[in-house]
């Protein structure tokens, strides 16, 4: 969402709502007492490293021009963009 939305404060009110979700759900698992606190940081912490996982990879394959190019201002390219 952030990558294909126009404008800095929306992008990072995607961003921080993700990350916002994404604790609290892990909070509640433990509130609850579905999971252990490791088990959540354990997901957390696979989750975060999956994702800079695919970022790497992404933006390695647009600068060999195998995907999307990127646009001038930011690096990357949104929706529709041509």
């Amino acid at each position: 969402m952030a990558r294909v939305v126009a404008g800095a404060r929306v992008k990072a009110y995607a961003i921080g709502l993700a990350v916002f979700l994404t604790v609290v759900v892990g909070l509640s698992r433990v509130y609850i007492g579905v999971h252990y606190a490791t088990d959540v940081l354990a997901g957390w912490s696979v989750g975060s490293a999956w994702s800079i996982l695919c970022g790497v990879v992404a933006l390695r394959l647009q600068r060999r021009g195998q995907v999307e190019q990127p646009r001038e201002e930011d690096g990357t390219q949104g929706a529709g963009a041509a």
